[in-house]
């Protein structure tokens, strides 16, 4: 059964709610934005489609990320350390709270 186009766009608000990597606002104003959300649902559903595949592929893209620092501070806890150095990756960006809150994405 497929849920009507209000309840779907409800079901990714609570998505944004718990996966929100620019924080709440920002993030929901960028699908709404790229995926060409309509005010009329109705007249392009497909663009809740795009902005869950959106959402899901940044996901998928910071747990790959969330990962393997986990396993780099794994390798770096087991040889005595406490916490790796940041990639070259995460060096322009502060993400190590991030991470340190259990995939919990913060502001």
């Amino acid at each position: 059964m497929m849920l009507p186009p209000q309840d779907r766009l409800l079901a990714l608000r609570e998505c944004v709610v718990h996966f929100a990597p620019y924080g709440f606002r920002p993030t929901w104003h960028h699908l709404l934005v790229n995926a060409r959300i309509p005010r009329r649902l109705e007249d392009d559903s497909a663009s809740l489609v795009r902005a869950v595949a959106e959402l899901d592929e940044a996901r998928h893209l910071w747990m790959e990320c969330s990962n393997a620092y986990a396993a780099r501070r794994r390798q770096k806890r087991k040889v005595g350390g406490s916490t790796p150095p940041l990639t070259a990756y995460h060096a322009s960006v502060d993400v190590t709270p991030w991470h340190r809150q259990g995939g919990q994405v913060a502001r």
